[in-house]
């Protein structure tokens, strides 16, 4: 779900950053150090993936922290995230299959996993050096490597274990089913309108 927050917070900028440009800071430098921190941060457990920033309210005056060589500013800005919801129906790229599930993407959401007992009617079947494994139906309709999928989010549940080089991963890992009565249009979608990467979700702006 897409969702709008306001948000104070400091951008922190060394001291003599500040005293080669005469004790100023443009409001450009402001902006980009908000947009990096955001990037840098990547998602919350409460408000979701952030998007992009859609206001500038406010950008206070410099502060030296005591005893710091760190210069600060207090900013005020809205922004606009990604919060998935359980119930919330979306489409996702099928990553990898597995003898009983798949693994799909969704914008920035990397780990969507749907279990075998939540595609009815769907028997799994070997791949081989031609054939790639996939999940069939009777009717064939197949769900396989890089198709696109309609999907229905059971559950998201926060995650911000530690990364590579020290850093948190912070990311939601979603339970999904295409389980549901014919008119939710759950499973393969015939025309793949995105191929799932962060660039092609809706308001999501990647960094440059």
């Amino acid at each position: 779900m897409i969702k709008e927050f306001g948000c104070e917070d400091l951008v922190a900028f060394p001291l003599d950053v500040v005293a080669k440009t005469g004790g100023q800071i443009r409001t450009s430098a402001v902006v980009i150090q908000v947009l990096q921190n955001l990037r840098r941060t990547r998602a919350h457990e409460l408000c979701g993936y952030f998007l992009s920033v859609t206001k500038f309210i406010s950008i206070g005056t410099l502060k030296l922290l005591p005893l710091s060589k760190i210069v600060i500013i207090p900013v005020k800005y809205n922004f606009r995230s990604f919060l998935p919801t359980p119930g919330e129906k979306l489409v996702g790229v099928v990553r990898r299959v597995f003898p009983t599930a798949v693994l799909l993407s969704c914008g920035p959401m990397n780990v969507i996993y749907l279990h075998q007992s939540k595609m009815p009617g769907y028997k799994y079947v070997g791949g081989d050096a031609e054939k790639p494994a996939m999940f069939q139906r009777d009717d064939l309709t197949r769900i396989e490597k890089d198709a696109a999928l309609r999907f229905k989010v059971l559950d998201a549940r926060w995650s911000d274990v530690g990364g590579g080089g020290g850093l948190l991963k912070r990311e939601f890992k979603i339970l999904a089913s295409i389980e549901g009565d014919a008119g939710d249009s759950l499973g393969p979608v015939a025309v793949v309108e995105s191929d799932g990467s962060a660039a092609d979700f809706p308001c999501f702006c990647p960094p440059p």
